[in-house]
């Protein structure tokens, strides 16, 4: 009697762990399906930095309901969710897998320029959405991001006569630059005064035969702006230092600044 007790106890014990082992999808659930993609580029800011994708998903009311990772593809990465459905929203996000500089919260990003790194591509970062789409029925759809950032970039013909070995350069962007991001509409907003990007390694980057002095990513209102100031230091190990600056520079989301010290 006892070892049929404890029998079936443990055959009970065994049907638990299986049905909870189990995937169960819900009744009525559909396939949405999405292929992301990044254009591509050979000049600086080739988007190879950005490797890691989180989709986030929203209700018809725009409420934040889950977030989940991407599976790489050849082209980019591929999205498959099961929904019941309905009405949804939702952005994409790539960036690198060393990114700190961003939080999420909501529909917002937000992020910290103590945090993003002059000559460096680990903030940056591609973005896009799809808005109010109505899921009745399974759907594969084709996503293009792009950067939400100004990317500036300073070319320098003091580096040719130089030696890069030490070398590292700093800016300081003095306007309108923006702190958080919408995911769903991309507009950019809480402007700060500066935007500091403290000295690091130069990259070793050249914009044709010219060397690249500093590069930085910054976010700026959709329609960008026109009147910052950027103020540079190039430091080498020999001791020499060459700073300038350049006034009225102009900014716009997914467009690269050049500016050049000759």
């Amino acid at each position: 009697m006892k070892q049929s007790r404890l029998l079936l106890i443990i055959c009970a014990f065994a049907l638990l762990f299986a049905s909870c082992g189990r995937k169960i999808d819900r009744p009525g659930e559909v396939s949405a399906a999405f292929s992301v993609d990044i254009p591509r580029t050979k000049a600086l800011g080739d988007a190879s930095a950005a490797t890691e994708l989180e989709v986030r998903v929203y209700d018809a009311g725009g409420n934040h309901l889950f977030s989940q990772k991407a599976e790489p593809s050849d082209r980019g990465w591929n999205v498959e969710l099961k929904l019941v459905p309905g009405t949804y929203s939702f952005s994409f996000w790539a960036t690198s897998a060393q990114a700190d500089a961003f939080s999420f919260d909501g529909q917002y990003m937000t992020l910290s320029y103590p945090l993003m790194d002059v000559n460096s591509d680990d903030e940056d970062a591609f973005w896009a959405s799809v808005i109010n789409k109505d899921v009745s029925a399974p759907f594969a759809q084709n996503v293009t991001l792009k950067r939400p950032f100004a990317l500036v970039q300073l070319t320098s013909a003091s580096l040719t006569g130089n030696s890069l070995d030490g070398a590292t350069s700093a800016l300081t962007v003095t306007g309108a630059v923006c702190t958080r991001m919408n995911l769903l509409g991309g507009d950019a907003d809480q402007a700060v005064r500066k935007a500091i990007f403290t000295s690091a390694p130069v990259s070793g980057e050249t914009d044709g035969d010219i060397p690249v002095a500093a590069y930085a990513y910054l976010l700026v209102p959709k329609e960008g702006i026109t009147a910052a100031e950027v103020v540079y230091t190039i430091s080498f190990a020999g001791g020499n230092t060459v700073s300038g600056s350049a006034s009225d520079v102009p900014f716009a989301p997914n467009h690269r600044t050049i500016l050049k010290d000759n």
